[in-house]
């Protein structure tokens, strides 16, 4: 419940800089219209962790070996 409430009542306008959004773009429960993300899995869903974790790995190291 507790995060429920807190995702609702999200009051942030801007993200902050240290975090790197990626988000699919089937995504129903937070729809890909809503958000502005760094990255977009094309056809990836809210459970894209589990079924697409090799896609998002993939995308994460990429942004590590930026550093």
């Amino acid at each position: 419940r507790h995060c429920i409430h807190i995702i609702v009542n999200w009051d942030r306008t801007d993200p902050p800089e240290n975090v790197l959004h990626i988000h699919g773009s089937g995504d129903r429960l937070i729809p890909y219209s809503d958000v502005k993300p760094h990255h977009t899995i094309q056809g990836g869903s809210h459970a894209m962790v589990v079924f697409r974790a090799d896609e998002i790995s993939s995308v994460i190291e990429n942004e590590l070996r930026k550093f």
